[in-house]
């Protein structure tokens, strides 16, 4: 699953190998004509502009010196986020680590810049100092909602919506490896996110599904680029409290999701119908297939 530092995306992209892309929306898909993937945003402005005041900024060799002030801090973050955007991680670290030991910075900036750093550590292949970056946000800041919301935002690609972020105990960090033996890390979300469904109740999505039946499930917010559709499935499973059946050909097709907060049975929905296949929750189980596979016809 792809890290991911611009947490902020300008508008809601869906494609697949499909559909040429096409827009998210509750009742349809509708195709664009536009194939780039260029998105024009106040990001890439303040990049600009930072990129103009850091000229003169000295090398990483020539400061030393503590910081004097929280405002330090945050301009060491801003610098760190840049270099970071910029694809020169090992500076990235460098400046996060500065802000993360800073007795000055405060609680809420020194937690971003550890979920930042583990994700540059990451990004360099650093995978056991990654995870270690990761456990320290639970360890240090796990009391803090924002920090716990942005660590489950990085480890997953997928996340509630800030507001419903109310309460951060509850998440817990899974590390261990995978199918094909690397070590990776996975989010084990707080129960008090995961909708209640009734013993034996069963709901059809995609295709053959229903759609005056409305959507319940908890808004999440998604950031996945050229991802596997298995691994969005088993996100967006997982968040409701779901295990997943797909088969594994299925699985490994690769599907773009960007989108702000939407309904977390709308996304499985769309993503669902995109791909032509269906979707039976029942008894706690999300099994993925063509409608005639599922018996839907």
């Amino acid at each position: 699953m792809r890290d991911r530092l611009a947490l902020t995306p300008a508008d809601e992209r869906l494609t697949s190998p499909r559909s040429p892309r096409a827009t998210l929306s509750p009742d349809d898909i509708v195709p664009h004509t536009m194939e780039t993937r260029l998105m024009c945003s106040a990001r890439n402005i303040l990049t600009l502009v930072t990129l103009t005041l850091l000229s003169s900024t000295p090398s990483m060799s020539q400061q030393h010196s503590t910081l004097p002030e929280p405002n330090g801090a945050l301009e060491l973050l801003t610098r760190a986020r840049l270099e970071s955007d910029l694809g020169r991680h090992r500076a990235a670290v460098e400046f996060f680590e500065r802000v993360v030991e800073s007795e000055h910075a405060a609680p809420a900036l020194r937690a971003e810049a550890l979920v930042l750093q583990g994700a540059a550590h990451l990004a360099l292949g650093e995978t056991a100092e990654g995870h270690r970056c990761q456990q320290r946000v639970l360890l240090e800041h796990g009391d803090q909602p924002e920090a716990t919301w942005l660590l489950a935002f990085h480890v997953t690609s997928v996340a509630p919506r800030r507001a419903d972020w109310t309460t951060a105990p509850g998440l817990e960090l899974g590390l261990g490896t995978d199918e094909e033996g690397a070590e990776s890390s996975w989010i084990i979300w707080p129960k008090a996110l995961v909708p209640a469904s009734a013993p034996g109740q069963r709901r059809v999505h995609g295709e053959g599904a229903d759609t005056t039946l409305g959507f319940e499930g908890p808004p999440l917010i998604v950031d996945m680029i050229s991802t596997e559709l298995g691994d969005l499935l088993f996100v967006i499973a997982d968040v409701q409290g779901w295990s997943l059946i797909i088969d594994p050909v299925r699985a490994a097709q690769e599907v773009t999701l960007q989108t702000e907060a939407r309904p977390s049975d709308m996304l499985l929905d769309s993503v669902l119908r995109l791909f032509g296949l269906s979707g039976v929750v029942e008894d706690g189980t999300l099994r993925v297939g063509t409608a005639e596979e599922l018996g839907l016809r």
